[in-house]
């Protein structure tokens, strides 16, 4: 990471709450760049906050799944901070949907479960990476130009387990259409 120069970045990081997202924040603040965190607990978001310090460290609460909020997060970084140089997609979500079997009896969470998965894990990386973009190219003479993606992948889009048919359809495609963009 050092041969990039961090200093006075803007890096949206989604899924900064906990996990990744979290030691991804710290680097990238310890860095040089200010990290705006995104995630649906604002407790987490606000602990995170004091343990890196309000100078190199904001935040956005959202719901990645829902198409208004990922347009949200993207006005509120334009209007707050110009943009951004760096997007790090890592939110995401590994719920097991085991053998249909076990949602006989209530189908609709069975197929909320899948839509889910796919929605937060395919379709918000690339929509919060669209809505980047365009958001730039509609302001761009006082913009902040964007300079790194980074999608976060799991090796786990690669092996069959049970319950795991729709994160692995939604990293696969991740990695497919990523690397069809270079």
């Amino acid at each position: 990471m050092n041969s990039y120069n961090f200093q006075d970045k803007i890096a949206l990081v989604t899924g900064a709450s906990s996990g990744l997202g979290k030691l991804i924040s710290k680097e990238l603040a310890s860095l040089g760049a200010h990290v705006v965190g995104v995630a649906r607990r604002e407790e987490r978001l606000r602990e995170l906050e004091s343990e890196i310090g309000n100078d190199k460290f904001s935040y956005i609460v959202a719901d990645l799944l829902k198409p208004e909020d990922r347009r949200r997060i993207i006005e509120k970084i334009y209007d707050n901070f110009n943009g951004a140089e760096i997007l790090v997609n890592n939110a995401g979500m590994v719920k097991p949907i085991l053998a249909f079997d076990n949602f006989k009896e209530d189908r609709e969470r069975f197929l909320k479960l899948q839509r889910d998965t796919l929605e937060l894990d395919l379709i918000a990386p690339f929509d919060l990476y669209d809505h980047w973009l365009f958001e730039f190219e509609k302001r761009k003479t006082k913009s902040r130009i964007p300079e790194v993606c980074l999608y976060v992948d799991s090796i786990s889009g690669f092996y069959a387990w049970e319950g795991g048919r729709e994160y692995q359809m939604a990293k696969t495609g991740l990695v497919a259409g990523v690397s069809e963009a270079r």
